[in-house]
């Protein structure tokens, strides 16, 4: 599945090859197999994407995340990106992989979160979002693709 990246060469998000080269997987522990802590922190920064508050959601990325994006070159890709693709309508959790090992990346945890979503723009999308676990035990999202 191939999935399109806001334009700003987010090289840390195309560095990790998500989906093809990652080591073993194993879902996460509760009944939906999906961390609760790491669901509520991508759906709280979905929601920030979502109002358009560009800022906050790079705030609230991991610091993976702001070591290779500068805020302004998040705000001004996704503000693009989403005026093309319209306002999120739908957005459905469809699967979930915890890894380990990411290329590019340091060993840590890492929990792929892949929704489908329907924008006003585009009737049938995914998108996906990645999260790792910080020192202090938080998930913080470190990678957002669309398809």
């Amino acid at each position: 599945m191939m999935y399109r990246i806001a334009p700003i060469g987010l090289l840390l998000v195309l560095s990790l090859s998500l989906l093809a080269a990652c080591g073993p997987s194993t879902t996460a522990e509760n009944d939906d197999g999906v961390d609760p802590a790491a669901l509520s922190e991508a759906e709280r920064w979905l929601a920030l994407v979502d109002a358009n508050d560009y800022a906050g959601s790079w705030a609230a990325t991991g610091d993976l995340f702001k070591g290779e994006v500068s805020e302004e070159e998040w705000r001004e890709s996704m503000a693009v990106f989403r005026e093309d693709m319209g306002a999120v309508r739908e957005r459905t959790l469809q699967d979930q992989t915890l890894e380990t090992i990411m290329p590019g990346a340091p060993e840590g945890e890492y929990l792929m979160l892949e929704y489908r979503s329907v924008f006003d723009q585009q009737a049938r999308g995914a998108e996906l979002v990645v999260l790792m676990r910080q020192d202090d035990d938080s998930w913080r999202v470190i990678g957002y693709f669309l398809q």
